[in-house]
């Protein structure tokens, strides 16, 4: 059963091997997963999929984590929609400047399955 009800989650990650795992932990825990490795194609993605949260790494290749949280929070269509910014590497100014753009939690890497099923569950149900 999905957790708090989640059904679609969209991991957005250049790494194939995080995308593959992060995958595979999610439909193990009986959810849909849409993928993407690039920020546009994720806000793209949003639109048309309509995921219930959004898993997204902060550094990719053109539009980072941030960006894409910015946006998807600007847009009436998928303000609702949590995101979840995994990172290397974040220092406690770029967590409250994170926050400020509308991030809803973070996960610093390497993360266990728990620490991303709390998570998930702590944002989807503050």
């Amino acid at each position: 059963m999905p957790i708090n009800g989640m059904r679609k989650i969209l991991v957005v990650d250049d790494d194939p091997a995080i995308v593959r795992l992060l995958s595979a932990v999610l439909r193990y825990e009986a959810m849909q997963v849409v993928q993407t490795n690039k920020g546009e194609e994720a806000l793209d993605l949003i639109e048309r999929e309509k995921p219930d949260l959004v898993l997204t790494d902060f550094a990719l290749p053109g539009m980072n984590g941030v960006d894409i949280c910015r946006r998807i929070k600007q847009n009436p269509r998928t303000a609702h929609t949590p995101v979840i910014l995994m990172t290397g590497a974040l220092t406690r100014a770029d967590c409250q400047q994170t926050l400020a753009q509308g991030v809803d939690g973070f996960l610093q890497k390497p993360f266990s399955v728990k620490q991303l099923l709390d998570l998930m569950n702590a944002v989807t149900h503050p």
